[in-house]
């Protein structure tokens, strides 16, 4: 069964949510987990991309974009599908507006609620809260320190 956890960010941008994302895929990596980081574009993409190669500071986060896929990769960064992704022990970061189709074939999700995301936020946690069991929140308010 999938666990759901929201993390909750004092910041208001949804550029805090791009880098909260990045350590928590670095994180989830570093627990031996697979990780997919589904965007809602490839502009978006991107902008993640180019973040991971500098966010953490003084940390490489190795990792695939697209249709390119790495075998040494375990993170993964998907614009608007999920394709055939998922599985155990993988962790899917949702960085869309909406729970992505197929959300279902991850062990874990990870939805990062900021200002600008808090009203689709509250639509996802009521559907997920009608799916699934396992819902967790967590309020973070000093995470980059």
């Amino acid at each position: 069964m999938t666990r759901i956890d929201f993390y909750e960010l004092a910041d208001i941008s949804i550029e805090a949510r791009a880098r909260f994302a990045c350590r928590l895929a670095l994180k989830a990596r570093d627990a031996n987990l697979n990780v997919t980081l589904l965007t809602p574009d490839d502009a978006v993409a991107k902008d993640l991309d180019d973040l991971m190669w500098q966010y953490p500071r003084e940390r490489f986060l190795p990792h695939s974009v697209g249709a390119e896929s790495s075998a040494h990769a375990r993170v993964h960064i998907a614009a608007g599908t999920l394709g055939e992704r998922g599985g155990e022990n993988t962790l899917l970061i949702n960085l869309k507006d909406e729970w992505p189709e197929g959300w279902e074939r991850f062990a874990r999700i990870a939805e990062i609620i900021v200002a600008e995301s808090r009203e689709t936020s509250r639509e996802k946690y009521r559907f997920y809260r009608t799916q699934v069991k396992d819902l967790r929140h967590h309020r973070l308010d000093d995470w980059e320190a």
